[in-house]
């Protein structure tokens, strides 16, 4: 576990490339867990390839290994489409509940995208 924790460290310091290159040799090391894959999408959000994250939820989902609130709210705050942070926010009170920090992020997604009416 001592291992995962730094592990997660170094992640959350490095670039999304160094960060996808670590999660990648450490997956055949350790077992990661969501907390590893939020660091990643921590340096996705950083470096704006919301694309990039999406496909790293789309990773965790068909390795079952169930997104959190943390990962929800990292997705939330990379995309800058409001259909999409609509989409992500359903998705989010249907798998979880979502946080003060969720609503806040899709609020400000809509106000960015202009589609207050």
């Amino acid at each position: 576990m001592a291992s995962l924790c730094r592990f997660t460290e170094l992640i959350s310091a490095a670039t999304w490339w160094e960060a996808l290159a670590l999660l990648k040799q450490v997956d055949d090391e350790v077992q990661v867990n969501a907390i590893s894959y939020n660091a990643v999408l921590k340096s996705f959000r950083k470096s704006q390839r919301w694309k990039s994250s999406l496909e790293m939820v789309q990773m965790m989902i068909q390795r079952d290994l169930p997104g959190t609130v943390v990962t929800y709210n990292s997705l939330l705050s990379s995309v800058s489409e409001w259909q999409l942070a609509e989409q992500l926010m359903n998705d989010l009170q249907r798998a979880l509940r979502a946080s003060i920090i969720s609503y806040n992020t899709v609020l400000n997604t809509f106000g960015q995208d202009n589609c207050w009416e």
